[in-house]
């Protein structure tokens, strides 16, 4: 996109905003923004009879995200500017989780799971979950005399890490069936449009990130179900 300019001064001090307003504590806020308040699993009493889910991996708990300075390029120069930014964003555990309980548990009671466990227990462990995104900002301007020329590139690029969960069907206290299901993450990068806020964009992504942990979770249900009928 091409953007005429009036003032020479705006020439130096326009590149100098736009790499100063993309940092870490922003993007934190952002999520945080989205997610207040963090989202619970939705359990019920009957559904904790014989389903227990929990995430094997130990994560320093954080509020909401972390997000950390990526690699940063700056060019500056009289006629020529360029630059790249990334943020990288791992959001708290708890969100993908409680999606994935909440959507499992939901989606096991309309497939009739526990009709099919006959009064067996099924323990779930997460040992793998996609949570891992990066803020992208990259771009170049060049300068002739007072107007100038350029693209800005923003936007997000997921890690793309598979959801990976073992499961153990247990009867009577003891272990009857065992396996792990590996689910591909089909989240996608999501860019900015035109006179979008980076804000926006990032919520934006978020929205499609739940949806497609959720989507993941009914996969999971039933691939087990098909396990269970082997």
């Amino acid at each position: 996109m091409n953007i005429p300019i009036k003032s020479s001064c705006l020439l130096i001090v326009l590149p100098l905003i736009l790499y100063s307003c993309f940092t870490p504590r922003h993007v934190d806020h952002w999520v945080e923004t989205h997610y207040t308040p963090i989202p619970s699993p939705k359990i019920k009493t009957k559904d904790k009879e014989y389903i227990s889910i929990t995430p094997v991996i130990t994560q320093k708990e954080t509020p909401y995200s972390k997000t950390i300075k990526g690699k940063d390029k700056l060019i500056p120069a009289f006629f020529y500017w360029k630059w790249k930014k990334d943020r990288i964003c791992t959001l708290d555990r708890s969100i993908p989780v409680s999606n994935f309980t909440t959507s499992v548990l939901g989606y096991a009671t309309t497939k009739g799971l526990r009709e099919k466990l006959k009064g067996d227990k099924l323990e779930l462990t997460i040992e793998q979950f996609p949570n891992v995104f990066s803020a992208k900002d990259e771009g170049w301007m060049v300068y002739v005399i007072l107007w100038y020329i350029g693209k800005e590139s923003v936007y997000i690029e997921p890690e793309n890490k598979d959801l990976v969960v073992s499961y153990r069907i247990l009867k009577d206290g003891g272990e009857v069936k065992k396996g792990s299901i590996i689910l591909v993450d089909r989240n996608n990068a999501v860019s900015g449009k035109l006179f979008q806020s980076t804000e926006k964009m990032t919520w934006k992504y978020l929205d499609a990130y739940d949806n497609n942990i959720k989507t993941m979770g009914k996969q999971f249900v039933d691939q087990l179900l098909t396990e269970l009928d082997n």
